[in-house]
């Protein structure tokens, strides 16, 4: 910068500062505030644990998810063992879950 203004000959001339530019660039932040603020709020209809719990049991099913809901629907013996039938039931949301939902 003060090598450019003596070039053109201006040494009298100071160069020109943009004071609000120069404040933002070194003005001190917390790099956190902003993430904070634009991070959205987590929100949970079921517990964690039962949540994770359904997670590892449709891990284990190695079926898609729409192909297990044709076999659901069609009652297909042949695709829905007791067992799965049983672990389906056990994640069914309740009725205070449902109502979470509907709110």
């Amino acid at each position: 910068m003060w090598a450019e203004s003596q070039k053109h000959g201006e040494a009298s001339r100071a160069p020109e500062v943009y004071i609000s530019r120069l404040e933002n660039i070194l003005s001190a932040s917390n790099p956190n505030s902003d993430k904070a603020a634009n991070k959205p709020e987590k929100i949970s209809l079921i517990e964690h644990r039962r949540a994770y719990n359904c997670e590892i049991m449709l891990s284990k099913v190695k079926t898609p998810l729409n192909e297990l809901m044709d076999a659901v629907l069609a009652l297909d013996e042949a695709e829905m063992d007791l067992e799965r039938v049983d672990n389906l039931i056990k994640f069914c949301p309740t009725k205070e879950e449902m109502e979470l939902i509907k709110e």
